[in-house]
C-alpha cells in the first residue's frame, strides 16, 4: 500500500524517543487485527455459503470441525503476521515464554489441558456436534465444542459445560457414534398359573405391530425368570434414533396392560410373607 509506505518513515516514539512502531507499521497491523478477527468469526458462514452447501454429504460434525479448525488456524496466521509487521524477535520475547512455563507449571496446567483436550477432540473426533452422549447422570446432545469447554444440551433444556479433559479423560457413553440405532428393553411379570405360550405370542404381537420398531434387527421376547411369585418376561426392540425411546417404551406398556386385561393374563401384586410371633403378655397394665 504506497500510502502506508510512504508514512513508514514517520516513526512514532516512546517516551525515551524510542521507536515503537512506525505509522505504516501501525497502520499494517490494524489491518492485520481487524482481518483477523472479521475472519475467525465469520469463517463458518463463508464455509457454508461457498463450499459446504455444494457438497450435501458432509455431516454437521464434520463442518464444525473442519470451521473450528480454520478459525484455529486464522487466528495463528494472524498472530504471526501481526509478530512480523511489529518486528518481534524470538529473543525479545524470551521473559514472555519463561513466564508461561512457570505459570504452567504452578496453575495453568488444568488451562492448556483443556485447549490440548479440545484440539484431541475435533480431529480424533471422538464426540461431535449433535452427537447424543452420557456422563455420568447427565445425558444430552453436544451443541459446541469449543477450546476449553463442551455444551451439552440436556433433555430438560439445560446446558451443562464439561472440561474437554474430563472427556478425553474419562468415561463417554456416545449413543450416536457409529451409529444411531439405539435398543430398548422391558421386563414384566406375570402370575405363574399363566400360559406362557400365550403370554410369549401376545407380547411378540404387540411388538411387532409398533410402527416405529424396526425389523431388522428382529424383536426378541424371552422368559426370564422364575421366582417364587411370579413368571419375568424380558423383551428386546430396537429404534433407529433415540428421539422415539421413551415415547415409545410408555405406548408399549399401555398396550401390554390392556391386552392383558382382554386376553385375562394376570400381573400379579408384590406378595411378602409376614411372620406373627406370640409372645407373653402382661396380666394388666404396668404399674
Amino acid at each position: 500500500m504506497p500510502a502506508l509506505r510512504h508514512l513508514g518513515a514517520n516513526p512514532l516514539l516512546g517516551s525515551d524517543d524510542s521507536v515503537l512502531l512506525t505509522i505504516g507499521q501501525a497502520g499494517r497491523l490494524l489491518i492485520c487485527i481487524v482481518a483477523t478477527t472479521v475472519l475467525a468469526i465469520h469463517l463458518p458462514r463463508i464455509l457454508q455459503v461457498l463450499v459446504f452447501n455444494r457438497f450435501k454429504g458432509v455431516t454437521q460434525g464434520n463442518r464444525y470441525a473442519l470451521s473450528t479448525l480454520l478459525s484455529y488456524l486464522v487466528i495463528v496466521v494472524g498472530v504471526l503476521w501481526g509478530s512480523v509487521i511489529g518486528g518481534i524477535r524470538w529473543d525479545s520475547i524470551q521473559w514472555l515464554l519463561a513466564a508461561a512455563t512457570v505459570g504452567l507449571g504452578f496453575g495453568l496446567q488444568e488451562i492448556f489441558g483443556n485447549l490440548f483436550a479440545g484440539i484431541i477432540l475435533l480431529f480424533e473426533r471422538p464426540i461431535r456436534v449433535g452427537d447424543v452422549i452420557s456422563i455420568g447422570t447427565n445425558t444430552g446432545t453436544v451443541t459446541r465444542i469449543r477450546i476449553r469447554s463442551t455444551t451439552i444440551r440436556q433433555w430438560d433444556r439445560c446446558e451443562l459445560l464439561v472440561p474437554n479433559k474430563d472427556i478425553i479423560t474419562g468415561q463417554v457413553v456416545n449413543w450416536t457414534l457409529s451409529d444411531a440405532m439405539t435398543r430398548i428393553s422391558l421386563e414384566i411379570r406375570v402370575s405363574r398359573e399363566s400360559d406362557t405360550e400365550k403370554v410369549s405370542r401376545v407380547l411378540g404381537e404387540i411388538i411387532r405391530t409398533q410402527p416405529n420398531i424396526l425389523g431388522n434387527p428382529e424383536p426378541r421376547v424371552f422368559l426370564k425368570q422364575i421366582d417364587d411369585g411370579s413368571i419375568q418376561y424380558a423383551f428386546f426392540a430396537y429404534l433407529d434414533g433415540l428421539s422415539d425411546r421413551i415415547s415409545t417404551t410408555g405406548i408399549l406398556y399401555e398396550k401390554i396392560l390392556k391386552r392383558f386385561r382382554t386376553e385375562g393374563i394376570e400381573i400379579p401384586f408384590p406378595q411378602r410373607d409376614i411372620h406373627i410371633r406370640q409372645g407373653n403378655l402382661p396380666d394388666g397394665p404396668p404399674a
